[in-house]
């Protein structure tokens, strides 16, 4: 993937969350208080981890959808194409 669009879906997959807060005890992650937009990142954290964590999976979460919507979009374009070839035909 080009670097620059990967940059930019990173910088864009942060923004799909807001954390509010992080628990602590004895220096281990025992809660992390954050809103979504979506319910696929609804669960994202578990007991240790830290906001970098939470925020790697939704990078994660974010591309993989990114990916799915590129690929359903090209083969419509391809679907589509073979369509107007078989019409002019």
């Amino acid at each position: 993937m080009k670097v620059k669009l990967l940059k930019k879906l990173r910088i864009e997959s942060r923004m799909m969350i807001n954390i509010f807060s992080i628990e602590k005890t004895n220096g281990i992650t025992t809660g992390i208080s954050y809103s979504y937009d979506s319910n696929e990142y609804s669960n994202l954290s578990n007991h240790g981890d830290t906001e970098e964590d939470v925020l790697k999976k939704v990078e994660h979460i974010y591309i993989q959808n990114y990916l799915e919507k590129r690929r359903k979009l090209e083969q419509v374009k391809i679907l589509n194409i073979s369509i107007l070839k078989n019409f002019w035909m």
